[in-house]
This record gives structure tokens, sequence and C-alpha cells, in this order.
């Protein structure tokens, strides 16, 4: 099949890639829910929150790693079929979420803002439960973590779905769904081997540019072969020559503080999937190293500065460094398109209990 047309070409790559993120993220984890979940918070710490200038497919989504809500949603259901769940699209007039067949029920998720909603019971609710009372009896981690600094916040949320709301159902033509299961299949039988050998025929017949080939590496897993072509990128310049042919791979996401020229373009953004890899290796040294010297060599207050403060903030609680994890989480403390707020105040929490325990045990407290 990898000898037909460039578009079956695409389409069974496209829906490996997927595979392979949906088996690395939860073949450890027992349980629709907390599948689902892992994808969700996979989503929510990889999309930034600039919507693509052109709609293609999700994989475009992922692999420059930004999406607009309603982007984002869609991507989470198609992950979710790879578990054989269905989902659909809750479009509102002026955003859109998700929800997800788990155990008899639709669970609501929304990946854009981070924002899930359990019942008394722990288990996810579903749209209509939650909308019913503005999710006065749900808990929301992300709501709770916003509300401190906005008491406002679930009023503005809820708003959001005030007017007419569609449900927007999502399914692969059954075709499609013959050429996925062959994928499916293939990946389940002989796994990374066939990840990889896919991967170079792939990339060779349909003579894929060097930074796409990273991003794919890194969406599936292969984190040091993505390493190597990303320091190609920036330790080769002819390589940035060659990718000047590319260049709207770069195009339709608007910098604030960045030159435009595209060499600074393809710089700036190799040299933050490079940081991110890092940090998804969990080799959070590198990743702050990495991070650290990208946001000094490029100007503050650009495309990924909120994503490069959460990835520092999160390497830096890994490490054990509470004073720079709670600096760099201070500073996306009321940013609900990254995870800052929830682990801003988890954090804040630990400190907290650790403190009086402290002072328990060292009699300051009756």
């Amino acid at each position: 099949m990898l000898l037909g047309t460039e578009q079956l070409r695409e389409f069974m790559h496209r829906e490996l890639v997927y595979s392979v993120i949906v088996t690395k993220l939860t073949m450890n984890i027992t349980g629709d829910q907390e599948k689902v979940l892992a994808l969700f918070n996979f989503l929510h710490s990889h999309l930034g929150d600039q919507s693509v200038s052109i709609y293609i497919n999700e994989i475009y989504n992922l692999t420059k790693g930004v999406g607009s809500c309603d982007q984002q949603a869609a991507t989470l259901v198609t992950l979710a079929g790879k578990l054989n769940l269905s989902g659909h699209l809750i479009g509102a007039p002026h955003h859109v979420a998700t929800e997800i067949y788990i155990n008899g029920k639709y669970r609501f998720f929304d990946p854009y803002k981070g924002i899930v909603f359990f019942n008394g019971n722990g288990e996810l609710a579903a749209f209509n439960e939650i909308i019913a009372n503005n999710g006065a009896t749900m808990h929301s981690e992300q709501m709770d973590a916003r509300s401190k600094y906005s008491s406002s916040v679930k009023d503005e949320y809820f708003r959001l779905f005030k007017e007419k709301t569609l449900f927007i159902d999502v399914k692969n033509r059954k075709i499609d769904e013959l050429i996925i299961l062959v994928i499916d299949i293939f990946y389940k039988l002989f796994g990374d081997t066939f990840l990889v050998l896919f991967q170079s025929t792939y990339f060779s017949l349909s003579k894929t540019n060097i930074f796409l080939k990273a991003r794919y590496k890194q969406l599936t897993w292969r984190f040091q072969s993505a390493l190597n072509d990303y320091n190609q990128i920036l330790s080769n310049r002819e390589s940035i020559n060659v990718l000047h042919n590319y260049d709207s791979l770069f195009y339709g996401i608007q910098y604030r503080d960045l030159k435009k020229s595209v060499d600074s373009v393809i710089e700036y953004e190799t040299a933050f999937f490079m940081g991110q890899t890092y940090w998804d290796m969990q080799a959070y040294r590198k990743c702050i190293d990495w991070l650290t010297a990208l946001s000094k060599r490029f100007p503050s207050n650009s495309k990924w500065t909120n994503m490069i403060y959460f990835y520092l903030a999160d390497s830096y609680e890994k490490l054990g460094d509470v004073d720079n994890a709670l600096h760099y989480y201070s500073k996306i403390k009321d940013d609900t398109l990254t995870p800052g707020p929830v682990r801003y105040r988890k954090l804040q929490q630990t400190i907290s209990k650790h403190s009086l325990l402290y002072s328990i045990g060292d009699g300051g407290v009756a």
C-alpha cells in the first residue's frame, strides 16, 4: 500500500502516528476513563493556544504543536477512537469541546482549556449534567485553580455554551476503517520495528523534509532520532536553506516579538521542539538548560513563552527545586491553556501540608 498514491501513504502514516501515541500513553493504564484522561493531558501539555491558518487534519495540528478549540477537540475524538471509544464534538458559537463515550455514558472533555468535571462519585461528568447547574455540584481542578484569581471564572466559562449548542458526530468512511484496521494490526504485531521501517519508507517515497521527519519521530516516541534531526537543522546552514522551500510549514502563526525572517522562525520552532523532546524523555536537566538558553536568545512574550514556562516549572519540580518551580508556575498561574494553574495550586498545597506537618512535629501546633 505504500506504493499507492501519495494521499493513501499520508493517510496510512497519519493513522500509524495516532496508534503509536495512544499505545505509548495508555500501555500501562487500566480503565477507559484513565486512558482518555492520559490522552487529554497529553494534548493539553503539547498543543499551544494559537489556531493554525489552514485545517487539514489532526496530524497537522500535532506536528505544528497548536490548535484551536475545535481542532483540539477533534484530535481527542480521533485518538480515543484508537481505544474503540466513540465521541462527538460539542459546538457552541464561540467554543467547541467534546464528549467521549466511556462506560455506558458520554463524558465531557475540553482539551483546549484543560477542563473536565468530576461528579460526587469521582467519575467524569457528562455535558448535560454539568450545564444543568453551571457545574455547581461538580469538581474541576482547572476551575478551582482559576477561581483563586477570578470569582467569575465558572460563569464566564458556562456562558460560552448558553447559546445554541450542537452535537457533531465524527465518523470514518468504511474503506478508511479497513485501512486503519490493517495499520493497527501490523503495529500491534510488530511494534516499533514496523514503525521504523514504515516511516523510513514513507519519508523516502514522500520526500519528507527534515523538520517534519523530526516532528513525526518525536510524536512516535523516537526521541533520540528526533533530536538528531533537530540538531542537524540547527547546526547545518544547508538544512535551514533547504527548509526555505517548505516555509509554509511555519506560516499561519502570529509571532509577537520574534523576527519575521524565515530563518528565525525555523530556528525558533526547531529549538522549542528540541526542548520539548527532552521534556518528553524526562531528561529534565537538559530540558531546563535548553529552554533557558532559548528564552534568552529570543524575546519573551512570543509564541511558545507560556509553554516554555510550564516545561521549566515542571522540570524543576521533578528535580526537587521547589523555588524555581514556583517561580515559573507563578508566571502561568492564570493561563488555562497550559496545565500551569493546576500544577501551581497543587505544589502550593503540598508545600503548605509539609509546613503544617513540620510545625506539628516540631511542637509548633497544638
